[in-house]
């Protein structure tokens, strides 16, 4: 993946995991065993963290669940599980359509020579009738180009990243901070919901709609985030946000442990509301910003990487 985004371009760093991604849920749909599922799960998978490393970069260098519960109710015999597989199809394909329309990164461009085109882009991107002379555009191609010539006096293959102390620091920043987010929890209550409202004594409809409410609710917190994440240093702001995560399971632990097989339908409900306060710090501090501050943590020649 970091060759394809240097070599070819930001935009097709995305539309390689985007056609990874459509033909692993056409294959998946159309699984006939498990062993051929499984196969090829791990390359969706794999498309998923490849377009999740890429597309932060496309964006930090040109930007300065009814029916889901309504499946439930459908008989689809022994096809049933094949719509969802499908689903996964459906967001690859928008980008993938949508990618021809996107601006190329400029900054790439100027690593390919394309000079007049990186900064047509620039234009285009700054374009404010109270700039006429598009100046704050001249002024990043400038600050881009010099930029470039510093680089280019820096080693940047994956060896310096190894062997340069800072550059290494920066690598155990960007995976211990991956490994932390994806060990908050998040994981276990998303693919597990079902079975922990099963075992909380709640009803097949609940064990169904619970888990559907919580991934809404994270579209929504996802969306506040947006306004939120700018305003407070990311170190900081993620530090808040694994501190919310780790008090909301504690407490959720010890409401389970109390609670767990008796009759007290508020403490049960007490615990639901506590995977949504998890929701709450989880959306909010770790789930985007984790992509934002990966983008950013490494200078610029080696951001691809």
């Amino acid at each position: 993946m970091p060759w394809i985004a240097d070599k070819w371009g930001r935009k097709w760093g995305c539309a390689v995991p985007c056609m990874l991604l459509v033909i692993s849920g056409a294959v998946m749909t159309g699984s006939v065993n498990i062993g051929m599922f499984l196969a090829v799960r791990f390359f969706s998978g794999a498309g998923s963290f490849m377009i999740l490393a890429v597309v932060p970069i496309l964006m930090n260098e040109i930007v300065p669940g009814w029916v889901g519960f309504g499946f439930y109710f459908w008989n689809g015999g022994a096809n049933t599980w094949r719509p969802p597989m499908a689903l996964t199809m459906i967001w690859p394909l928008v980008l993938l359509i949508g990618l021809p329309f996107l601006p190329e990164s400029p900054r790439w461009l100027c690593m390919q020579g394309r000079d007049a085109e990186a900064e047509r882009i620039l234009i285009k991107l700054h374009n404010d009738p109270r700039d006429p002379e598009n100046a704050v555009a001249a002024a990043e191609f400038y600050q881009i180009k010099k930029q470039m010539a510093i680089d280019r006096t820096l080693g940047s293959s994956w060896l310096h990243i190894i062997k340069k102390p800072s550059y290494r620091k920066r690598a155990l920043l960007a995976i211990g901070t991956c490994g932390i987010v994806q060990c908050s929890g998040v994981l276990v209550i998303n693919n597990y919901g079902p079975t922990l409202y099963k075992d909380l004594g709640f009803s097949p409809v609940q064990q169904l709609l619970y888990p559907a409410a919580w991934l809404t609710f994270a579209w929504g917190m996802n969306a506040v985030a947006m306004l939120l994440v700018d305003r407070f240093p990311r170190p900081k702001y993620m530090a808040f946000g694994v501190l919310g995560c780790m008090s909301s399971l504690i407490v959720e632990a010890a409401l389970v442990a109390t609670y767990l097989g008796t009759s007290n339908k508020s403490a049960l409900l007490a615990c639901v509301a506590m995977f949504f306060v998890f929701q709450v710090f989880y959306a909010l501090c770790l789930d985007g910003t984790q992509f934002s501050y990966l983008g950013e943590v490494f200078p610029t020649h080696i951001r691809a990487k």
